[in-house]
């Protein structure tokens, strides 16, 4: 659950070339993906194990947007066949939940929680209309990560495991700090 105040570590699992972009010139906001569950944001995590899989995953099936390859100037093969494409890493954060709050935000129930059952249709709208590439005016949204449904290609469902926290306004972005890399395995501490 994200808590009302206070400041807190937050992970963004991605590849060692997004992370080495980070580092040096902070998170970019235009270059996200669209279509995503909570539209074009920069996505965090709570928890690290989840992150780190998510880099493992980013690392495996490296994949760029336009926008991404445009301000980087390299091409999708350069990228595809740079080095630090396929190496996981993962950001990590301090947020201050005090200061993201005040801002706009949406942020969904758990489906462990009781407000589950009356919020996970509006979730599952939220998401739909977000995944056809619409944008929405939170500063940032927080919620279930959510998976395809396996009898319908339209339909997707909570996990009761992921949760996310999607900062979709440099508003929201400016509430994490940023500093220098910190281990082997290629984990960085982002100090704004």
């Amino acid at each position: 659950m994200l808590p009302n105040e206070g400041k807190i570590a937050v992970y963004h699992g991605t590849n060692l070339f997004a992370a080495r972009i980070i580092q040096r010139h902070g998170i970019w906001l235009d270059i996200q993906r669209e279509r995503t569950d909570f539209s074009r944001g920069f996505y965090i995590t709570l928890n690290r194990l989840q992150a780190r899989k998510w880099a493992i995953a980013w690392a495996l099936q490296p994949r760029a947007t336009e926008a991404m390859l445009s301000k980087t100037n390299i091409s999708l093969r350069q990228y595809l066949l740079h080095p630090d494409s396929r190496v996981p890493a993962y950001l990590h954060c301090t947020l201050d939940v005090s200061r993201l709050r005040r801002l706009s935000g949406r942020i969904f129930p758990l489906p462990h929680q009781l407000r589950w059952m009356d919020e996970a249709s509006v979730w599952r709208h939220f998401v739909q209309t977000c995944r056809t590439g619409l944008t929405h005016h939170y500063d940032f949204v927080y919620g279930p990560v959510a998976a395809r449904h396996e009898a319908s290609v339209n339909e997707v469902i909570a996990s009761r495991h992921k949760v996310q926290l999607s900062l979709n306004s440099n508003r929201a972005i400016a509430c994490c700090n940023r500093q220098v890399p910190l281990n082997k395995f290629r984990e960085f501490i982002f100090n704004n």
